[in-house]
């Protein structure tokens, strides 16, 4: 007995970058239309200066901005460092 779709899933994979969009037709079906999203524009980089940001209201969040070197990281060292407050705390709790 098969599964139940809850959702189609659609796959775009080795091809450019894809949206999905439902869409009614005029005979109030719904159908998937894909919008190719390197076509679309990019919007100003004006529109993103902090001056413009910080006249409009917009509240700004501190962002980590750490450089790592070149050289090679040690990925389980960096696991390891961020997950182990983690596993401190749910430690505690029990």
């Amino acid at each position: 007995m098969p599964f139940r779709c809850r959702q189609k899933c659609h796959l775009a994979a080795g091809c450019s970058v894809v949206d999905f969009d439902e869409v009614e037709l005029p005979s109030g079906e719904f159908t998937t239309v894909t919008t190719d999203l390197s076509d679309t524009d990019m919007p100003a980089p004006e529109l993103f200066d902090i001056k413009a940001q910080l006249q409009a209201g917009v509240t700004q969040e501190e962002v980590n901005s750490k450089v790592i070197s070149g050289s090679t990281v040690d990925a389980a060292q960096v696991i390891r460092k961020y997950t182990k407050k983690t596993t401190e705390v749910k430690n505690e709790g029990e």
